[in-house]
């Protein structure tokens, strides 16, 4: 896939928060954001990637311990 069909596809996921929620993150529909970012690094090889408690998506690097 090419760079701007992937910007395409992210920016049709409907991401708007909730403005009068008192959570975090405010609306259920931020997560689907998340969980199709992970698809696609773990698509990538990057078999850590996750979404959080807070609907993050996040990577875990490992640190090099020779420096």
């Amino acid at each position: 896939m090419k760079a701007y069909e992937r910007f395409l596809k992210y920016v049709s996921v409907w991401t708007t928060s909730d403005e009068n929620s008192e959570t975090v993150p405010s609306a259920d529909r931020e997560l689907v954001l998340a969980k199709l970012l992970v698809e696609e690094m773990k698509e990538l090889g990057i078999e850590d990637a996750r979404v959080d408690e807070k609907r993050i998506c996040i990577r875990i690097c490992s640190c090099n311990t020779g420096m």
